[in-house]
């Protein structure tokens, strides 16, 4: 066989399976279920299948709240907890969005509410990032760690009072959160609220204060 069959030859195998880990993809992307389930028979391996930047179909069915795809992908055995390349899981995706159904369909299916992306960040911290409320409260209901610090050094505590959200700093301080923790840059989240000002900093600093928060 010449070199250039060969390669003709390879390079249609390869096609030939790119075709349906392609058109999986595609049914996970639109909530095809039915397809989604027919080419996992086929090819069980899709489930583990990767796109740019190490996307998974479970990350990428929970990005797109698409809930019966993940009770799919769950049932056939997806791995909860699995990463994309930056780190981040199913969950942080669901909070990401604001998914309260999916973010409890993980919860029950063992997704750990603890596991930092490549920011340091954990679903916790996005959810407050995003002000997502009812993902808070969800995440902090199945043991969020509320002191979890990111990169950056700041906890989910300094993101609400930098972003000068009361309910969300009151809602971290009675879960746990420690009020004085220090960033990297030697700010504590009172300390971090009055020097950004954003929003219901005001609220926030005398709630903190109250709590007894330090102002550096």
């Amino acid at each position: 066989m010449s070199k250039r069959l060969l390669l003709l030859c390879l390079v249609t195998l390869s096609l030939a399976h790119a075709e349906p880990r392609q058109e999986f993809f595609m049914a996970v992307q639109q909530g095809q279920t039915a397809q989604a389930d027919r080419l996992l028979e086929a090819h069980p391996d899709f489930l583990e299948a990767q796109l740019f930047d190490g996307l998974h179909p479970l990350f990428q069915a929970s990005h797109l709240d698409r809930l019966e795809m993940v009770n799919l992908l769950l049932a056939r055995g997806a791995k909860v907890n699995a990463t994309t390349r930056r780190g981040s899981t199913a969950l942080h995706a669901a909070a990401n969005r604001g998914s309260e159904t999916i973010l409890a369909l993980l919860l029950e299916n063992g997704a750990d509410p603890n596991i930092r992306n490549g920011r340091g960040q954990t679903p916790l911290v996005v959810a407050v990032n995003r002000r997502h409320l009812a993902v808070v409260a969800q995440l902090l209901a199945h043991h969020a760690d509320p002191n979890l610090a990111d990169q950056n050094g700041r906890t989910p505590l300094h993101q609400a009072a930098g972003m000068g959200q009361p309910r969300l700093v009151q809602m971290l301080v009675e879960a746990g959160a420690e009020v004085n923790p220090e960033d990297k840059q030697g700010h504590t989240p009172l300390g971090l609220a009055r020097l950004l000002k954003n929003n219901s900093w005001g609220d926030v600093g005398g709630y903190l204060e109250g709590q007894g928060g330090l102002d550096h």
